[in-house]
């Protein structure tokens, strides 16, 4: 059998589904999303207590559990993922710091793979980077997700570099006086007008 079962944890790896079977990926889906507990097993007593239904009777002779209304709530909420949790868990050779992974998981796109679309020529990868917390910078992100390198200078070819960040128009105006550069405008200008267009 294509089950397996370790400190608690079982996965059943022995459903495979043709591409063109509907009806199969409509049971499967439908056994994915079922709800936690059958409402067929469960009851509310005469004294308020709710009572749930084992499937499968344990070895004890218990057919049912008995649960306050508050303690039934508590064991269903506990089955809610808190908020940002990732539901979805690679083990063995896909975890993410498994030494075998990068021989299964397939690496990044190359120019060209894009289902017959024009290459694009290939970014040059920046330059590693010590990670900020757990999050990507903001230069890997755009070159991720949209294969440019903003750190590359158009004019030179080097490697720009973050100096500060500007939030408010008095610091921007110092900094560019500082750095001998022309001040923007004190009032904001309309946006151009059309070619052939007469001004007002």
């Amino acid at each position: 059998m294509w089950v397996g079962s370790v400190a608690g944890f079982n996965l059943h790896a022995g459903v495979a589904l043709s591409a063109l079977d509907r009806d199969g990926r409509e049971r499967l889906a439908r056994y994915l999303l079922r709800p936690p507990v059958s409402d067929d097993r469960l009851s509310l007593r005469e004294d308020g207590r709710v009572a749930l239904q084992l499937e499968t009777p344990w070895r004890d002779g218990t057919v049912a559990l008995l649960f306050t209304p508050e303690q039934f709530v508590a064991r269903l909420a506990a089955l809610v993922p808190r908020p940002g949790k990732n539901l979805v868990r690679y083990h063995g050779v896909l975890a993410p710091n498994a030494r075998a992974r990068a021989k299964i998981v397939p690496s990044a796109r190359q120019p060209g793979d894009d289902g017959g679309a024009s290459p694009r020529a290939p970014v040059a990868p920046a330059p590693p980077k010590a990670r900020t917390g757990r999050y990507l910078l903001w230069h890997e992100l755009l070159r991720r997700v949209f294969e440019i390198d903003v750190l590359a200078c158009p004019k030179c070819g080097g490697r720009l570099r973050l100096l500060c960040t500007v939030h408010d128009g008095f610091s921007a105006r110092r900094y560019l006086h500082g750095v001998s550069a022309q001040a923007p405008p004190a009032e904001a200008r309309p946006p151009p007008l059309p070619a052939g267009t007469a001004s007002a």
